[in-house]
């Protein structure tokens, strides 16, 4: 850490709003690293509760079965988890039940024709690819 600090006419002119970027940048950064400089910018709560308030009104509020997990204590990134899970939950049952459907097909239409497991081997490597399609996708 430097001995330099900010003057105080800078200080006053960083306060008011009257500097270019770069010397904001700069001032910002300085009082990051300085806690005697931080010591110098006054405090004021009424903005800061204004500031948090437009925040507070600009996020969206979460819906409704994760604002109750949180009540019951769950952790915001885990309640916001599980309730993403049964929209990926219908595209995975979708996926396995193509899946599924293939291989009945492929057993029932096999009969004792040669060709017709080649093609069940050839498909069946590949249609998890499309299982993993329709979940993601």
């Amino acid at each position: 850490m430097s001995a330099w600090h900010i003057p105080e006419d800078l200080l006053a002119r960083y306060l008011r709003g009257g500097l270019p970027v770069p010397h904001v940048m700069s001032i910002e950064s300085h009082l990051v690293a300085c806690p005697a400089c931080r010591a110098a910018v006054p405090a004021d709560d009424a903005w800061l509760a204004r500031s948090w308030d437009g925040i507070e009104a600009a996020l969206d509020r979460p819906p409704l079965p994760e604002r109750m997990l949180a009540r019951m204590g769950v952790p915001p990134y885990v309640a916001r988890v599980l309730t993403a899970t049964p929209a990926l939950g219908r595209a995975w049952l979708l996926a396995v039940l193509v899946v599924l459907a293939f291989g009945t097909a492929a057993a029932n239409l096999a009969g004792d024709a040669p060709g017709a497991l080649l093609s069940f081997l050839v498909g069946a490597p590949v249609l998890p690819l499309a299982g993993i399609a329709l979940a993601y996708g």
